[in-house]
């Protein structure tokens, strides 16, 4: 039974996102509700109607920042207000000199990129590429190196500066974090991690002890984001301020040793799987479950996917691979981006459409009954370093849902599918194999499906994962008590 102090704890819980649609986040507050903690949460404000289900149990504050400039002088509105005006002035014209210098470097590097492969073309003589390799080796020895040195010596000490809206970010959640006064924070993802040790630290010299969790949902090293200063940015600022986290988790073993080896903690993060609950399959749903929504019978084979729609995701695929294989429909439980309606078109172009299916998504806690009469689960992701490090959200849905898995050769999804036998597997992107795999579990699910015990079910339910997460929390209370330096 906890006692009194537990009850009371105030748990803050930063958010870098809205919260729509990021299951972890709101699973992760209804952990802390369930073990009687008072429970804050500090997320972007949303553009967006309607009411989060997490409001009813939480205390929202939700940020409405602009992150073209910062709020610095918060009590004086006319020195704010000239501030603002000139950060915006300063932001026009970094903008104008960024894009100017952008397309001077574009223009650079793509006549390297010609000249290169000029010299690479069978016309021109050995002697050339052998001179070129000559001029590039010392610049090739200086990359080799660069890899052994730690994050901080790559990046410099000024790499927070390359995204500013890291920096705008922290200036805008930090006051409504701080009069939080919280107890334990849960950041989320390296965007808030500067967020929480700021809050630890401000309150920390006030006498107050906090205890920070970080919580790695992917391995930072293997994000893309199109803006160039993202990612050095958020190297740099896990690199400063992981160590100064009580304790971390993530959502894979493979993750948890990328972490511990690159930053050198003391601690192996904890793994907590964004797991579906056990006991949603068993709550009626105010719709009917998906192949009766397609008004398809018993008999048809459905592959289903769940999830986020984009190439790296590789859709494209599995609309081909309808064409090796007549029988199979496809559903795709998504929200519609311009990278659907490129599919729709395809399968259009691939006399496929009567049987691609876009279908809106439902709230997460459905999701696994609703998908559960379709004849198997999908995943064609391509290969792509976060993707090849932990199982996806959607991967135990399917097996939540008890349907075999189609999934393609990435590195700890297809071993854990062979290990387990709950599925097949085929080389991603290649079209023909994936109607392979499809048709073998799309002729004989049963035989896959068997495999999918009520055993597995429980060990990656969310049920074993909250056990995790509040041992995890106690943990890092512990270690933030042992570790406080007494004023």
């Amino acid at each position: 039974m906890m006692n009194r102090k537990e009850k009371t704890l105030r748990t803050l819980i930063i958010v870098g996102n809205d919260l729509r649609g990021d299951s972890r986040v709101e699973k992760i507050v209804m952990a802390s509700v369930r073990a009687h903690r008072d429970v804050f949460v500090v997320a972007k404000k949303s553009m967006s109607k309607g009411k989060l289900p997490i409001s009813e149990v939480a205390k929202l504050i939700k940020i409405d920042f602009d992150p073209n400039y910062e709020c610095l002088d918060y009590g004086n509105r006319l020195g704010s207000y000239v501030m603002r005006c000139v950060l915006r002035s300063r932001l026009f014209l970094y903008r104008i000199k960024n894009n100017f210098s952008y397309k001077c470097k574009r223009g650079i590097y793509r006549l390297k990129q010609t000249l290169g492969n000029l010299l690479y073309d069978q016309r021109f003589p050995n002697c050339l590429i052998s001179t070129r390799n000559r001029l590039l080796k010392p610049r090739r020895a200086r990359i080799e190196e660069k890899k052994l040195l730690t994050p901080p010596q790559v990046l410099g000490l000024n790499a927070l500066d390359f995204n500013r809206y890291i920096s705008v970010m922290h200036s805008w959640y930090l006051p409504a974090a701080i009069r939080v006064k919280p107890d334990l924070i849960h950041a989320n993802d390296a965007d808030t991690l500067r967020i929480g040790v700021s809050v630890k630290d401000y309150w920390a010299a006030r006498g107050h002890n906090v205890a920070l969790v970080y919580d790695a949902h992917e391995y930072t090293a293997g994000v893309f984001r199109p803006d160039p200063t993202w990612l050095p940015a958020m190297l740099y600022q896990e690199a400063l301020y992981i160590d100064k986290a009580d304790y971390v988790i993530t959502v894979s073993e493979a993750i948890s040793e990328l972490l511990q080896a690159d930053f050198g903690l003391t601690h192996r993060p904890a793994v907590i799987l964004n797991a579906p609950s056990a006991q949603t399959n068993e709550t009626a749903m105010p719709f009917p479950k998906l192949r009766v929504s397609l008004g398809l019978d018993s008999a048809t084979p459905l592959f289903t996917y769940v999830g986020v729609s984009s190439p790296a995701r590789g859709i494209h695929t599995v609309v081909e691979a309808l064409v090796h294989y007549p029988e199979a429909h496809f559903a795709l439980v998504t929200r519609s981006t311009s990278y659907v309606n490129a599919c729709a078109q395809d399968a259009i172009r691939n006399g496929v459409e009567d049987r691609f299916h876009i279908v809106p998504y439902v709230p997460h806690q459905w999701v696994s009954n609703y998908i559960s009469d379709s004849t198997a689960g999908i995943n064609p992701a391509i290969h792509h370093p976060n993707h090849e490090l932990s199982c996806s959200t959607k991967y135990y849905e399917y097996v939540h849902a008890r349907l075999p898995i189609v999934m393609s050769d990435l590195q700890v999804m297809a071993q854990t599918t062979r290990e387990h036998k709950i599925g097949e597997v085929f080389e991603a992107e290649n079209a023909v194999d994936c109607a392979r795999a499809m048709k073998l579990v799309g002729e004989n699910p049963q035989v896959y499906s068997k495999n999918i015990t009520a055993e597995l079910i429980n060990l990656w339910s969310w049920e074993e994962q909250e056990k995790v997460l509040n041992s995890t929390y106690a943990k890092a209370i512990s270690r933030s008590k042992q570790l406080q330096v007494p004023a």
